[in-house]
């Protein structure tokens, strides 16, 4: 067994990279850039190298950065990735696992690049999961991590993971049956920085304005979302509404979107400091709350190096 691997979750915006204790799991340092896979690929298509090769370097130099966190040399030990880096923008196109996906096997589909002279490191590039008109890379790991730490055989729930594009994750006795993604995050920045209500919306929805985020929710269930977006201009314009306020609604009306079609059952709430708060004032407003389960902010984090750690040792008794 080595001694140590590198958990990469390479996605659309930022790269993460920790150094992982194989025997412990201790975290021995991290880092974070904004080297996502879209930038990468961008600069990737003006670099005119190979692209497996490029790639490779945008890794040497945050473990290069690693080894100063840790304060220690980093040996050739295997790099795990998921996210990004296996969709057809990344370092190699793997195909998706299908559904079921069956959370304790540990096996998504996976490709393997060979250390080279040029990059001493094996990595290991994690596919993500589809399903008819749905796709994901990244989560499904969060969701094994989420399963290893929290999950058991009886466990039914839809697992809720925030985010650009929210996850809704249906688990059936230790099996992921479907899910669905909602454009949520990326539908916020879209109608609040280049729709019509751009001038209308701050970014920050303060606390005082729950009420007005707990409205929106309510009322999307009732009524069209496009109708209700409108109506915040509306609003706006006849002073029914501050700009605060505004970004309340709007945070409101989307996150309520997510669950106009729920039909019940326990709910299990993954998100970081950014969006548990807004969440849970949405499920409280939809009288969800006796039905949520919360995870402790801080595990969050863990769930994708945990599950690496996880699939790495499986691959190795193989």
């Amino acid at each position: 067994m080595e001694e140590c691997i590198i958990s990469v979750d390479w996605g659309t915006s930022n790269l993460r990279l920790r150094l992982l204790d194989c025997n412990t799991g201790k975290n021995y340092a991290e880092v974070n850039a904004p080297a996502g896979i879209k930038q990468t690929f961008q600069n990737w298509q003006v670099s005119h190298e190979p692209r497996e090769i490029f790639y490779s370097r945008v890794l040497h130099t945050q473990i290069e950065l690693l080894a100063k966190q840790a304060n220690r040399m980093i040996e050739p030990w295997p790099i795990i990735i998921s996210g990004m880096a296996s969709a057809s923008i990344g370092m190699r196109e793997v195909s998706y696992s299908p559904l079921p996906f069956v959370l304790d096997n540990l096996s998504p589909n996976i490709d393997m690049i060979s250390a080279s002279p040029t990059f001493g490191h094996d990595i290991i590039l994690i596919s993500g999961l589809e399903t008819i008109g749905d796709v994901m890379r990244g989560e499904e790991m969060q969701t094994v991590g989420w399963w290893l730490s929290y999950g058991n055989k009886n466990s039914n729930t839809t697992l809720i993971l925030p985010g650009t594009h929210s996850k809704h994750m249906h688990i059936r006795e230790g099996v992921v049956v479907g899910f669905k993604t909602y454009m949520t995050g990326e539908l916020f920045q879209i109608v609040s920085e280049y729709s019509i209500l751009a001038n209308d919306v701050q970014p920050k929805v303060l606390e005082q304005d729950y009420d007005v985020v707990r409205k929106g929710a309510r009322d999307v269930q009732l009524e069209p979302l496009s109708h209700l977006l409108f109506s915040i201009r509306g609003r706006r314009l006849q002073n029914k509404f501050t700009e605060q306020q505004c970004s309340a609604y709007l945070s409101g009306l989307l996150i309520g979107s997510e669950f106009r079609q729920f039909k019940g059952g326990n709910i299990t709430l993954c998100a970081d400091e950014k969006f548990a708060s807004m969440y849970l004032v949405v499920i409280n407003a939809l009288n969800l709350s006796d039905f949520c389960q919360v995870v402790d902010k801080d595990k969050v984090s863990l769930f994708v190096p945990t599950a690496h750690l996880a699939l790495f040792k499986s691959l190795a008794q193989t």
